[in-house]
């Protein structure tokens, strides 16, 4: 069982971290800036080119795409060695809460909503609170 759940919580946040991956990666080199992902409801276009939408006069989606590879390489040093696990929790945290801070100016300051990055950013939440469990699930089972 304790193996069954250690195999769950590892199989969930790498599929999380791929699908994150693909969708960062789609939306960075997408010609026009469009996304077919995006909902017809939605205000993709808007959204990734405000001044939001760049940090550093990099896309905000080639720096999600950038640091989900490196979270992906992250997860799987935590995996392997016991040392980094809290520094890929503290990761994860810290994702969660840039994802909120997006959703946050798309709904409160843009007052328009990108359903592809919201659907990223709540992946990234997703994944937090995955590792936190997973994390907590290793504290009480050593």
């Amino acid at each position: 069982m304790i193996i069954q759940k250690k195999n769950l919580f590892i199989s969930i946040i790498l599929l999380f971290i791929a699908l994150e991956i693909f969708l960062t990666a789609y939306l960075s080199f997408l010609p026009g800036n469009d996304s077919y992902l995006c909902s017809t409801l939605g205000s993709c276009l808007e959204v990734q080119e405000s001044i939001y939408g760049k940090f550093l006069s990099v896309k905000v989606a080639v720096l999600g795409f950038i640091s989900f590879i490196i979270f992906l390489f992250l997860y799987f040093f935590s995996i392997m060695n016991k040392k980094f696990k809290i520094i890929y929790l503290i990761a994860s945290i810290l994702g969660a809460l840039i994802a909120i801070y997006f959703i946050f100016i798309q709904i409160f300051t843009l007052k328009k909503i990108c359903s592809s990055c919201v659907f990223i950013d709540v992946l990234m939440i997703l994944i937090s609170y995955v590792s936190i469990k997973e994390y907590t699930y290793h504290q009480k089972n050593k």
